[in-house]
């Protein structure tokens, strides 16, 4: 049983509290950005780590660094990189890459290209922001779960 006799924080007072429900197994967690420390922190604190979207080449080296960083901790089980990208999906599907805030004005058939090169350096895990996004969002999903999802069919499960 989890009891916390108690916490005094610039946020306030806790006395005698419990935790519900009861864990029975540690929760994976998914460490976002720096979280104001050192990567080694990150690497022995941290499941995962979710860092802000760059160019592939940008993000291959912090990539790199965060499981260096894991690896140095003894982190032996799979260490996941997850990344967010703005994006505004172009009506053309050839339409080279724009950097935005963020992100990228991409068609999809570049947009395909681009996560292949994501996937190849090692983001794990890659979500969509449609808050830049010029057409209306229901058609951006539409198109994405039509035309770009199929490239990439989820991994089957291994337990």
């Amino acid at each position: 049983m989890s009891i916390i006799k108690q916490i005094d924080s610039s946020y306030g007072h806790i006395e005698q509290a419990t935790f519900v429900p009861k864990l029975e197994n540690r929760i994976p967690t998914m460490v976002t950005g720096f979280a104001q420390q050192e990567l080694d922190w990150l690497g022995q604190n941290g499941d995962g780590w979710m860092y802000y979207p760059q160019g592939p080449m940008r993000q291959l080296e912090a990539i790199t660094a965060w499981r260096e960083s894991a690896a140095r901790q003894n982190h032996t089980v799979f260490s996941p990189f997850s990344m967010p990208i703005h994006l505004d999906l172009a009506e053309d599907p050839d339409e080279q890459a724009t950097p935005i805030r963020l992100g990228f004005r991409i068609g999809r058939n570049k947009l395909i290209d681009l996560i292949d090169v994501y996937k190849t350096i090692g983001v794990n895990h890659l979500f969509f922001a449609l808050f830049d996004s010029h057409r209306p969002a229901d058609e951006v999903i539409h198109e994405l779960g039509e035309y770009v999802l199929p490239h990439f069919p989820p991994h089957p499960k291994s337990l």
